[in-house]
């Protein structure tokens, strides 16, 4: 399996690529555009790499015993899946870097709001 990128945000489609810098300009494209469109805060865009990829073939096998209509079952193949996996280095250390800082930053924010609910709630009180 070659490497794929995939460019996502919650306010666009998925935009697949099978070229790194092709991906990354898109990536940081995509970033130029949001923020002169206008976007909410904490938008986040995504340049991601892909690991994993099913496939959904035929069972050869399966087939040689029964067809699903044989088995009562209105499709005509029996399907499995099968996995490729990518060989995944991170060639570009800043970007794993960055989504770990992002996650870290995302958590303490949830922590902060958490916090002051609860100094709300006990500001209530007294």
């Amino acid at each position: 399996m070659t490497k794929q990128w995939i460019v996502y945000s919650p306010e666009v489609d998925l935009y697949y690529f099978d070229n790194y810098d092709a991906a990354l300009k898109e990536y940081e494209e995509l970033k130029e555009y949001l923020m002169g469109e206008g976007h909410e805060l904490g938008t986040q865009v995504h340049l991601l790499e892909t690991i994993k990829v099913a496939t959904s073939v035929i069972d050869e096998e399966k087939m040689k015993i029964s067809s699903p209509k044989d088995e009562g079952f209105e499709w005509d193949n029996w399907a499995k899946w099968v996995e490729l996996n990518a060989t995944i280095e991170w060639e570009h250390s800043y970007e794993k870097e960055a989504m770990e800082r992002g996650t870290l930053i995302e958590q303490q924010q949830q922590e902060i709001e958490r916090l002051k609910k609860i100094n709300a709630r006990l500001w209530q009180r007294s």
